[in-house]
């Protein structure tokens, strides 16, 4: 009897950069092997196969995103301030926020968040505590993807793609040292 083994099958590569490093390795031209980085950097130029992918991978994230940004808002509010109302408070603008720029809305999302930013002031909360906890959420929402649609080469793709576009219009914001 012979036993046959199988031809492994090749696999589209992983991506191998985080949601927070994204945005700045997509202008760094070490990061042109990476196919996802240079699908990216195509969308800038209105491949419109590539924007179709990134129009379906924000579709998606208005779908199913609005939960997993409100418990990552929540829980990141609730361990910075200690007055839970005003923490639900802050949890409720910012995730407003985030949905006018998953839908973009670019004119609502540059209000709402000088509204934010204005909102923070009070409670002793600086721009690096806004960009850890918008990292938080990139870095969930890229977990949501990897491990759901892994298996799915051209939907992860459009979530990634979609991922990407919300990092690099999120303002550039480095956490001190």
């Amino acid at each position: 009897m012979r036993i046959r083994y199988k031809k492994p099958v090749d696999k589209p590569p992983q991506a191998i950069y985080s949601a927070l490093t994204i945005a700045d390795h997509c202008l760094s031209a070490v990061a042109m092997a990476n196919l996802l980085i240079r699908d990216a950097k195509s969308v800038a130029g209105g491949s419109p196969m590539l924007l179709a992918d990134r129009s379906e991978g924000l579709s998606g994230l208005r779908q199913w995103s609005e939960p997993v940004i409100f418990d990552r808002l929540i829980a990141a509010y609730y361990r910075l301030i200690e007055d839970r109302e005003l923490a639900r408070g802050l949890t409720r603008l910012h995730a407003r926020v985030w949905r006018a720029l998953i839908a973009d809305d670019m004119e609502g999302f540059e209000e709402l968040r000088e509204t934010l930013v204005s909102a923070l002031e009070p409670c002793d909360l600086t721009l690096d505590h806004l960009a850890e906890v918008d990292g938080d959420i990139m870095i969930e929402l890229l977990d949501v993807v990897m491990s759901r649609y892994n298996r799915s080469h051209r939907t992860a793709r459009a979530y990634h793609l979609a991922l990407m576009g919300l990092a690099g219009r999120l303002p550039p914001v480095r956490l001190a040292a």
